[in-house]
């Protein structure tokens, strides 16, 4: 019997190479008081007949095309769009994205979702801005999405870099749940926004492969630089 292996490369251009090395060195001596302060927040799309390692295929910047988003499949299986972030502090809250995601529903989603969600849970008493990760996508990069951090006192956008999503640690969170998923029958959005719900819960009590996650930032700077923005 022949055995398969699937490689995954990331294609990288010069730019995303220069943007992610500059990146890198700007932040290469950050210690983890800085990154102790950062939100690192994602959206990720689960699935009912999620089991184990699941791995989609799609061009750069069109996660939210309406030829990628399924919501329910011809076998009955159901999808949940949701918005979610970390800290050092732990797993925050999630929220389902109904229906198409844009840029005036990702502001709406910060109002009145993210910064009571950060208040409530992490940062009763943060004395500071919170600092912010987000990817480049287009709808995060949108101008009222940028207008809508212009002139605020209580988060700071950090610049991250072109091709940068393998340096945010929340990918690493959506990969343990995926790979240890356990298949259920939901047959509607709100059951299994409910196992989502259930599983970040477990990993609340797993306080120390967060921390592990986030206290991996310097490394992950290290790394970058030694591979020339790879």
């Amino acid at each position: 019997m022949s055995t398969v292996v699937t490689y995954i490369i990331r294609t990288l251009t010069d730019a995303h190479r220069a943007s992610r090395l500059a990146f890198a060195e700007q932040h290469a001596n950050k210690r983890l008081d800085f990154w102790s302060q950062v939100i690192f927040c994602d959206e990720k799309t689960f699935r009912s007949s999620d089991h184990g390692r699941v791995r989609v295929w799609r061009r750069d910047n069109t996660r939210y095309e309406p030829r990628n988003i399924c919501t329910e499949t011809r076998s009955g299986h159901v999808t949940c769009n949701v918005f979610g972030w970390i800290s050092m502090h732990g797993v925050g809250d999630v929220v389902n994205i109904e229906g198409r995601f844009t840029a005036e529903k990702y502001v709406d989603l910060r109002d009145n979702f993210l910064l009571p969600s950060l208040r409530d849970r992490h940062f009763p008493a943060h004395p500071g801005p919170i600092i912010f990760v987000q990817d480049r996508s287009p709808i995060h990069t949108a101008r009222v999405v940028r207008q809508w951090f212009t002139g605020r006192d209580d988060l700071v956008l950090l610049d991250w870099p072109s091709k940068g999503c393998d340096l945010n640690p929340i990918e690493h969170v959506w990969a343990f749940m995926v790979n240890g998923w356990e298949r259920q029958r939901e047959l509607r959005p709100d059951q299994l926004l409910a196992h989502i719900n259930r599983d970040l819960e477990i990993l609340r009590r797993k306080q120390d492969i967060i921390e592990n996650y986030v206290s991996s930032m310097p490394k992950r700077m290290r790394e970058v630089i030694e591979r020339e923005g790879g």
